[in-house]
């Protein structure tokens, strides 16, 4: 099995990238104070983010409690307008059954008056 070299890095040596510089040098203080800003920062937009879920959750109730009651009015208006048709078209059957009683009464008293004036 081969062995591998130990590279040594030269003290000043400096990666950088777009955003970062890395230095072989950082020291342990500039670690934690990144660590605790984005810890921090975290922390705040959590508690923004948990506030802004709670007040949207707070609106869906009050939209699904006026949906509900949307609901509720047009149950009960389409039942109100059911139970006024079951009424008209019983208005209209007993009328009809009237009519027809009438009809064949009269029917009824020309028929016996001819057999009268007949017989």
């Amino acid at each position: 099995m081969a062995k591998l070299k130990r590279v040594q890095i030269p003290p000043d040596f400096k990666f950088k990238l777009p955003f970062f510089e890395f230095k072989k040098n950082k020291t342990m203080e500039q670690i934690l104070a990144f660590v605790l800003g984005a810890g921090a920062g975290l922390i705040i937009w959590g508690v923004v983010v948990a506030f802004r879920t709670a007040k949207l959750a707070k609106q869906n109730e009050e939209s699904i409690r006026n949906v509900e009651q949307w609901i509720l009015r047009n149950y009960e208006m389409v039942h109100r307008r059911i139970d006024q048709e079951i009424d008209r078209v019983n208005d209209l059957h007993t009328d009809s059954i009237r009519h027809t009683d009438s009809r064949v009464d009269r029917l009824e008293s020309k028929i016996t008056t001819k057999e009268i004036l007949k017989g």
